[in-house]
């Protein structure tokens, strides 16, 4: 995961648990954690953010700005928990699946795969949108956005039987040999 940015260890080796633990220890407030992301600029401070952030305060800009300072998988995670329970995550998700950056990319599929598995009282017709944009990513698709292409499918496959025998016509669709096919071979079988 270096190759991706991976730094659970994070600034100076303070590691994600001591964050969050940190985070617990005072109280934050929203406004804190806007100043954290924008004025902290490291990892650990961005990390701190997410975790105080008020999903229902986020705003749209916010959204846009902090997906685009991401750069790393382990802070892409947490942003993309802290996005997916705001009012966007559904419009924003797919636009940035389609993005010309790696985390951004990443950050909408992620997305996308917490709805799925979250949002239960959502429609499934909303999740066929999702399967018919990988469909029609899925020849450009990098090799590096098909591990959380693939989760996402697979997360939405979970939802209905419906939506499960959608995902499979895709894998049978898909050239075997592509690595979305072999990543979502391997969780949904």
């Amino acid at each position: 995961m270096r190759e991706l940015g991976d730094s659970a260890q994070g600034e100076q080796g303070v590691d994600t648990s001591s964050l969050s633990a940190l985070a617990d220890s005072y109280p934050l407030c929203h406004a804190d954690a806007v100043a954290l992301w924008e004025r902290g600029g490291t990892w650990a401070s961005r990390y701190v953010a997410t975790l105080a952030a008020d999903p229902l305060r986020m705003t749209r800009m916010q959204l846009s700005a902090w997906v685009r300072d991401i750069d790393d998988v382990v802070l892409c995670d947490h942003v993309s928990l802290l996005f997916s329970q705001t009012r966007y995550a559904y419009a924003l998700a797919p636009q940035w699946c389609m993005g010309p950056r790696l985390f951004v990319r990443r950050a909408g599929y992620t997305i996308i795969s917490l709805l799925a598995r979250r949002d239960i009282d959502a429609c499934d017709c909303t999740f066929v949108s999702y399967v018919e944009m990988v469909r029609s990513l899925a020849t450009d698709l990098a090799p590096e956005d098909a591990p959380a292409a693939a989760q996402a499918l697979a997360s939405i496959a979970s939802r209905s039987q419906g939506l499960r025998a959608r995902v499979m016509r895709l894998i049978g669709e898909l050239d075997g040999a592509s690595v979305l096919a072999r990543e979502l071979s391997t969780l949904i079988g």
